[in-house]
């Protein structure tokens, strides 16, 4: 009976150790799926994921066209690239290029975007081991008059002058088991390429401006060489108007009109000679010179530049290369 008992008890006991066991492995697979689901909640932010907006495939008033394939697309971004060169006249392409070049507004959003990227690099450096030292050293004298120095080993008599030694050092490395540093590099990031955006808006102003106050100067150029032109038709008029007179034909209001007229279209000149000098000294600030000091170099008149047939692209690709819209969304991220 005994026997019996215990091969009956054997049997009861390896089953209940077979399901112990079956159990524990079923907990511990439970624990690791139920840590691993915590951990990844855990995890810093969403991925940006940027809106879409629903754009026409082309402008109305071209819509019967056939839409612009990648090659025509990258085609026209690349011809827009150095847009002025196409009004092929080297004075406002030198004018482009100093302005490039000594614009302070663009010198200014240039250096911005060197601090983004140097905090970019100061949140990236959280990734590496972080290590800090110290040391420090002096002499050191304390008081005859009063016990209060404590004893030290190798000099058992006790002196009050003492060398003293500290030093120290540590070290830590934080792993960025949720993201915490990949999602603080890729804002830094974010504003790296805001500020990248951000110059390449005010680029498009600067040149804008530069390229509108150019093609005035030469138009307003234009218009004083033909209210010049208007004077000496005006003068002639009135030498005419003058020897008809003193020959019996004509009175006195004619001559008198006769010179009104002329001292009008002196008149009309003069604000004309005024807005050249203004429009270039404008120039000279946005190219970064001093008022005045491109005012020699560009009294000399030329013709207006002709302006070139520019490339029409489709509305979405001008909204995607519009800065302001793209510094706007990668400010959002």
């Amino acid at each position: 009976m005994g026997t019996m008992m215990a091969s009956e008890t054997v049997p009861v006991s390896s089953g209940c150790a077979k399901d112990g066991g079956r159990r524990r492995v079923w907990r511990r697979l439970l624990t690791v799926l139920v840590s691993g689901s915590m951990l990844a909640g855990c995890t810093v932010g969403p991925n940006f994921q940027p809106d879409r907006m629903k754009l026409p495939a082309g402008f109305a008033e071209t819509a019967e066209e056939k839409p612009a394939t990648p090659e025509e697309i990258e085609r026209t971004n690349r011809e827009m690239t150095d847009w002025w060169a196409k009004f092929n006249d080297p004075i406002l392409t030198k004018l482009v290029e100093d302005a490039i070049k000594g614009n302070y507004d663009l010198l200014e959003a240039g250096q911005r975007i060197l601090a983004e990227q140097a905090l970019r690099d100061k949140a990236a450096s959280a990734w590496y081991p972080q290590m800090d030292g110290n040391m420090g050293g002096g002499d050191v004298r304390y008081s005859l008059n009063i016990d209060n120095w404590p004893l030290r080993p190798g000099n058992p008599a006790n002196h009050p002058e003492a060398s003293m030694l500290t030093y120290g050092a540590s070290a830590t490395w934080e792993f960025d088991v949720f993201g915490r540093i990949r999602r603080a590099v890729e804002a830094h990031e974010h504003q790296v390429e805001a500020s990248v955006e951000g110059r390449r808006a005010l680029l498009m102003v600067l040149l804008s401006e530069l390229a509108n106050d150019y093609m005035l100067l030469r138009v307003t150029q234009l218009q004083i060489k033909i209210a010049t032109d208007n004077i000496k038709v005006a003068k002639e008029s009135l030498d005419l108007t003058n020897r008809l007179y003193l020959e019996g034909v004509g009175n006195t209001l004619q001559t008198a009109q006769a010179q009104a007229e002329m001292d009008s279209q002196i008149a009309a000149r003069e604000p004309l000679k005024t807005r050249v000098s203004q429009v270039a000294h404008a120039i000279s600030v946005l190219t970064g010179k001093m008022p005045g000091e491109l005012e020699e170099e560009l009294k000399v008149v030329r013709p207006l530049p002709e302006v070139p047939s520019f490339p029409a692209t489709l509305p979405s690709i001008v909204i995607a290369n519009r800065p302001d819209i793209r510094m706007a969304e990668r400010n959002m991220r």
